[in-house]
């Protein structure tokens, strides 16, 4: 190696040749796609036809000293362009920026843009390189120890040191071709997949990137690392891999990753409705904020510091250190309005849009999109997570539900064959449920401590009800009626006003009696001791009776008007 040559050609030769040899013909050409290179001091992107010309690309900018990533995927250049130049123009529409024409070198593929994939990666940080994020493993060691756990045959087929972290690969014993938005999707839910595992079922314990989108780039052995202020150098590590013999290397089917996954029941994480190739927005942004957003943003001191990228502290209430930079405040925020109720993710993402230091605008609408997508999927996922705690707090079991449908309904659920009947009240308060229970059960129920952790397990119990239809004497609401109406019918009448406060009514010219409201309470009060005035005047408004002023004796008397008269066949 000559002086200044920071890079080692033969292992960057052989460590592609491992990803994609089955990918390049005998002339060197990558069948499908390209190898987009990309500088990160430079910001430009070398499109590489030829694995040569993507040794040169990564050579020559290590020995610059220069950082260089190779992506996840190769990837068809002109689909790369055009989502570039349509994302450029929708931004220029937004903010008033140019929307010049870009150039392939300063594009890089995207999620649209990727043809194939060699297998599943890693990108795992710890504490010895220099990241913002807390509650990371805290060298090299303790990340290799935790991915040794991966279970077979999902574990991983090699690993590199980068100097702050290691990335690592499980390998495709055959490259998996990307034809369709069928096969985009099943690739990058299988890649999001593989991250949930080690994330969450192999070393929850820490702090882990989401890393699994098919436009991420990584590092290659034999190029330098010099992102910490010293140029590391970027190494394969022993694990019993030799990058030069192929057939010692662990691979895998799709079939089979997927099979594996489905066993050790790992979910996506982030499911996302199928989209074309085309390069398009599922989110519009505004010009100001969503009414509802401006009225948490004006009423909400919470939601108020966090649009304006102020106020966090840098510990949460679990001792974890807080994303504190402008992306983790746009997170935040995003969350916070999700939370709040605002379902409407075009206004969170005009509220992320416009927040003052102007980031996230700069970084572009598919972050803005991103950043929504994945706080609405995070709020979905705690909600479960509490309902689920919530019905383990529950320490009985309801084996049925009906529902009587009279007036009102009366609902009964069967705890270990025992019938407790509710009304709509009580099952709807969580006391008057404890209550009931603990008078027919003669014990205290497990119920949730928060009252509104209430209704969604009510909701899930009367979902599978059976109702039972009444006839028509079973309801209250009829007896009732039937009750005011035959009340006002037998009332004495008389001719003088002041009899209306002795319990008569008072006979107008058109045939119609006028009475009080109070003189039907005093009557039916032994019937119906609950009935209310409220509940009396509702009835009588839906009888057709009517609130009126007459005048009697020439003073003006407010009182309940009778419904007209019926005038039967055969009478005059």
């Amino acid at each position: 190696m000559t002086t200044g040559e920071r890079s080692h050609r033969g292992e960057i030769d052989a460590f592609l040749s491992l990803l994609f040899g089955d990918l390049i013909n005998d002339a060197g050409r990558f069948t499908v796609g390209q190898l987009p290179i990309w500088n990160r001091a430079t910001r430009r992107t070398t499109w590489c036809e030829t694995h040569d010309q993507a040794i040169e690309a990564l050579a020559s900018a290590s020995d610059a000293g220069e950082d260089a990533y190779f992506p996840v995927a190769l990837h068809d250049p002109t689909m790369a362009l055009a989502a570039a130049q349509q994302r450029k123009q929708r931004e220029a529409k937004h903010d008033g920026g140019s929307s010049k024409v870009l150039t392939q070198a300063y594009v890089r593929g995207g999620v649209g843009s990727a043809v194939a994939i060699v297998g599943f990666w890693l990108d795992e940080d710890h504490a010895g390189g220099d990241h913002k994020r807390g509650n990371l493993p805290d060298d090299l060691a303790t990340v290799l120890q935790y991915l040794n756990k991966v279970p077979h045959p999902l574990a991983p087929s090699l690993a590199l040191d980068t100097g702050g972290g290691a990335h690592a690969w499980l390998l495709l014993r055959e490259p998996f071709l990307i034809e369709s938005d069928d096969d985009r999707n099943r690739a990058a839910s299988l890649a999001r997949r593989y991250q949930t595992l080690v994330r969450d079922h192999v070393a929850p314990q820490y702090a882990h990137d989401t890393t699994g989108d098919l436009s991420r780039v990584l590092r290659v052995p034999g190029t330098v690392n010099s992102k910490y202020g010293t140029h590391t150098a970027v190494v394969h590590l022993d694990t019993g891999v030799q990058i030069g013999v192929p057939e010692s290397v662990h691979r895998i089917d799709v079939s089979e990753v997927e099979d594996e996954l489905d066993l050790h029941a790992v979910r996506d994480d982030a499911p996302r409705a199928k989209r074309s190739t085309a390069p398009s927005s599922a989110i519009s942004i505004g010009t100001a904020l969503d009414r509802a957003v401006q009225g948490l943003v004006d009423g909400n001191a919470g939601v108020r510091n966090l649009f304006l990228g102020k106020g966090k502290p840098e510990l949460g209430r679990d001792g974890r250190t807080l994303d504190t930079t402008s992306s983790g405040y746009d997170f935040s925020l995003a969350m916070a309005l999700a939370r709040k109720g605002v379902e409407d993710r075009s206004a969170v993402a005009t509220a992320i849009w416009l927040r003052s230091d102007g980031a996230a605008a700069a970084k572009g609408i598919r972050y803005v999109e991103a950043t929504v997508d994945r706080a609405f999927e995070r709020v979905a996922a705690i909600a479960d997570e509490r309902a689920e705690m919530a019905q383990a707090m529950l320490d009985f079991q309801v084996d049925r539900v009906r529902i009587f449908d009279c007036d009102p309904a009366m609902y009964e659920l069967m705890v270990s064959g025992t019938a407790l009947r509710f009304t709509t009240s009580q099952l709807l308060s969580k006391g008057q449920f404890v209550r009931i229970y603990t008078d027919a059960m003669k014990r205290i129920p497990g119920v949730p401590k928060e009252p509104k952790d209430w209704s969604p397990i009510v909701n899930e119990w009367l979902e599978g009800a059976e109702r039972i239809a009444m006839p028509p004497e079973a309801s209250d609401e009829l007896a009732l009626r039937e009750a005011i109406q035959h009340t006002i019918d037998d009332l004495p009448v008389s001719d003088e006003a002041e009899e209306l406060d002795r319990g008569k009514a008072v006979a107008l010219e058109d045939g119609r009696r006028l009475f009080k409201a109070d003189t039907l309470l005093s009557v039916l009060s032994e019937a119906f001791p609950r009935l209310t005035r409220s509940q009396l005047c509702r009835v009588l408004n839906d009888l057709g009776h009517s609130s009126e002023t007459h005048r009697i004796d020439g003073e003006p008397v407010r009182a309940w008007a009778s419904n007209p008269p019926v005038t039967r066949e055969g009478e005059s």
